[in-house]
């Protein structure tokens, strides 16, 4: 690119510092970054200077949503695009007929020889485009899900991993956590769920316990007049004895934005084996998994509602049966030994 023009600019001229500091505090509250890299001070964001040579009304808007701040971030911090992965191929349907020159430059692809991959691929993860014209989901339960940026476990371990940030000594940490590189003191815990082990319900979370027969339980969450750039999350976090699978009907949904990306309001419902990595989101009634009997392979099983705008409802219908998940057969992502129900 010829720059013919080049300036700074203060960012908290320009795109609302609070979001970048946000970011920051997002990434280091799980990570303990002790390498050369601190001295490009990337977490200082009151001294940033940004070296561009245009700056249009689009580039301040994209800056101003939390989400892609994270996103620039990792970039910052070594993680590529999960289009550009060695293993994208066997997730995504990729339409090289729609790509312009731009396009290829953000799907490029990185062997084995040129890049690391420490974490399982995942659609959920802030480093991912939306569904659109040149890539899908091969899974389509996922097409909502891509490009909703909000920050995953895995997009943090995998700073974990490339950092090497470890703690001296191991604690029991439950559901996927892993030893806090923060505070090794606590576990740093997958979405849903909480406490220093990650064996309880979140902050703001309602628990419920779950029978042998369909209870029924609604809820709302966000208020009117909502509108914010960072999401707000709220758990319900579903309990059976430990002998029992839970099940889960999402039956209603009021006020959700129906949008690529559930992009301003969701409900995951964590029921896959793997506890760590992002689940369909669910923004819209003609997703395969609204209406419909989910058979959870967590117990807990949380679900995640998440908003930045207005006040949506749902009611959830919620049961266990009597099936032991101990007698599932176990694998892991082969990225660690962590397993997890199959």
């Amino acid at each position: 690119m010829v720059v013919t023009e080049q300036f700074r600019f203060e960012v908290d001229q320009i795109s609302q510092t609070n979001q970048w500091k946000s970011a920051g505090q997002l990434i280091s509250k799980h990570l303990t970054i002790k390498t050369p890299i601190q001295e490009m001070h990337i977490l200082h964001f009151a001294d940033l200077e940004i070296l561009v040579g245009t700056l249009s009304s689009e580039d301040v808007a994209y800056l101003k949503t939390l989400g892609n701040v994270i996103h620039e971030l990792l970039h910052c911090l070594g993680i590529m695009h999960s289009m550009s992965r060695y293993d994208r191929d066997k997730f995504l349907k990729i339409n090289y007929e729609s790509m312009d020159d731009t396009d290829r430059l953000n799907y490029d692809y990185y062997d084995s020889t040129e890049s690391i991959q420490a974490v399982p691929f995942e659609y959920g993860s802030a480093m991912t485009y939306s569904s659109n014209s040149i890539a899908q989901p091969r899974n389509e339960q996922y097409l909502y899900t891509m490009g909703n940026r909000r920050t995953t476990f895995y997009d943090i371990y995998a700073l974990y991993t490339a950092y090497q940030c470890s703690c001296p000594s191991k604690i029991d940490c439950k559901n996927g956590g892993v030893p806090n590189a923060a505070d090794c003191t606590v576990c740093f815990c997958p979405d849903g769920f909480g406490g220093k082990f990650c064996e309880d319900a979140p902050n703001f979370s309602k628990t419920l316990m779950a029978e042998a027969e369909w209870a029924e339980f609604s809820t709302s969450f966000g208020y009117d007049g909502l509108s914010e750039w960072e999401f707000k999350d709220f758990t319900i976090f579903i309990e059976a004895p430990k002998d029992k699978t839970i099940q889960v009907i999402l039956s209603r949904m009021d006020n959700f934005g129906c949008l690529v990306r559930c992009s301003w309001n969701g409900v995951e419902i964590k029921h896959m084996g793997d506890p760590r990595i992002t689940n369909p989101l669910i923004c819209c009634t003609d997703h395969s998994l609204f209406n419909s009997t989910v058979t959870s392979k967590l117990n807990p099983t949380p679900v995640i509602l998440y908003t930045r705008g207005s006040k949506q409802e749902i009611t959830l219908k919620y049961r266990f049966i009597d099936r032991n998940l101990a007698d599932l057969p176990k694998t892991n992502n082969s990225f660690d030994s962590f397993e997890y129900p199959l």
